[in-house]
């Protein structure tokens, strides 16, 4: 790859996904009968003490004080439940993914999304809240831990070596499409992606990250991934040779890559479906060289739809699942999707989480 960017983030389905107080961010939160919520900038009152709190903040328009205790939940927007009901499954509470900074630090003059029950008979009214969100208005991504050294370069972000838990800001001024919102769980990927020259737009605005991909798209995008290899031309009778996918396509075939419907086909212009994807990149994986280590007891014995895969994709797509390379809808979801088209979201997905594990 000419450029690497390495980012490494919790997959989530609300968001997977700088600072400042303009714009504030749309998220579903449930909310405990009887409870209310303010969105506002806040600010921590330096020296204000009270027993049992970590640090007291003031909103902006000076209605309200909040005392965050040591136990008081606080979540970036793509750590809320995704359910209505309570008791819906959520990640970490932003405690965990601090790196440089203190809660006070990150909560300091932001957008805060404040869940809280009672207020005392003060002016302004008090309370400790029953939950906080900080509302980014660019995506925060926190990263998992991780149990092997790694790097990422960011003009905004940080490098490390081992073990950490941080998070990094990605601006959204990356992207110059319309169809690709900071709130979308294809965000990161496509970012990644187009910030790496491996994928472009379907135009200078669109992404067209719900279209689907063709043979030629997806083979070129490996094709730069893998730094644009030279290879020799194309002896398809349906790959022109001035075509902007000829190269790609020769470099993938004759590597085992991607084979032709016959000595003289290669249908350039067929749609991808899930399980030709996965097991292209599985045979790219193979091919480079790389692999991904996965735990035994991670494996998943078979997919609920697992009638609907075809023999010769099994084994990718099984890997690829268990490795966390595959698009899930849900933590639960189970479902290999087979002949469904890969969308372009899906495979800049892909490339993604890929590039994060493959070593």
């Amino acid at each position: 790859m000419k450029k690497r960017i390495k980012m490494l983030v919790a997959l989530t389905i609300v968001a997977l996904m700088g600072l400042g107080s303009a714009a504030v961010m749309a998220v579903d939160h449930y909310v405990p009968e009887g409870a209310t919520t303010k969105t506002a900038v806040f600010y921590v009152m330096e020296d204000y003490d009270a027993p049992g709190v970590e640090f007291s903040m003031l909103s902006q328009d000076g209605e309200l004080v909040i005392h965050i205790a040591e136990d008081t939940p606080v979540y970036f927007p793509e750590y809320l439940p995704i359910s209505d009901e309570p008791g819906a499954e959520t990640s970490r509470n932003a405690r965990d993914l601090l790196l440089d900074q203190t809660l006070a630090e990150m909560m300091d003059n932001r957008n805060l999304l404040v869940t809280y029950a009672v207020t005392t008979r003060s002016i302004p009214p008090q309370t400790t809240p029953i939950s906080v969100v900080i509302l980014f208005e660019t995506p925060v991504h926190p990263i998992l831990e991780l149990d092997y050294p790694f790097d990422f370069d960011m003009d905004n972000g940080t490098a490390d070596d081992g073990e950490y838990a941080g998070f990094v800001t990605l601006p959204a001024s990356l992207l110059p499409f319309v169809d690709v919102d900071v709130n979308d769980w294809f965000f990161t990927s496509i970012a990644w992606a187009f910030e790496n020259e491996i994928m472009n737009g379907i135009s200078e605005t669109e992404f067209g990250p719900d279209g689907t991909m063709t043979r030629a798209m997806l083979v070129t995008v490996l094709w730069r991934y893998a730094g644009e290899p030279w290879g020799s031309q194309p002896t398809f009778d349906d790959v022109a040779l001035d075509s902007w996918y000829s190269m790609a396509i020769a470099w993938a075939a004759e590597n085992d890559i991607v084979a032709g419907f016959s000595d003289s086909e290669f249908g350039p212009n067929n749609f991808v479906n899930r399980e030709q994807m996965y097991t292209i990149l599985h045979r790219y994986m193979n091919f480079a060289g790389l692999t991904i280590a996965l735990e035994e007891e991670m494996r998943l014995q078979q997919f609920a739809d697992d009638e609907l895969v075809s023999d010769w994709a099994r084994e990718a797509l099984h890997f690829m699942f268990d490795a966390g390379v595959m698009f899930r809808y849900s933590s639960m979801d189970n479902y290999a999707r087979p002949q469904a088209d890969a969308t372009r979201g899906e495979i800049a997905g892909a490339m993604y989480f890929f590039d994060m594990w493959a070593h």
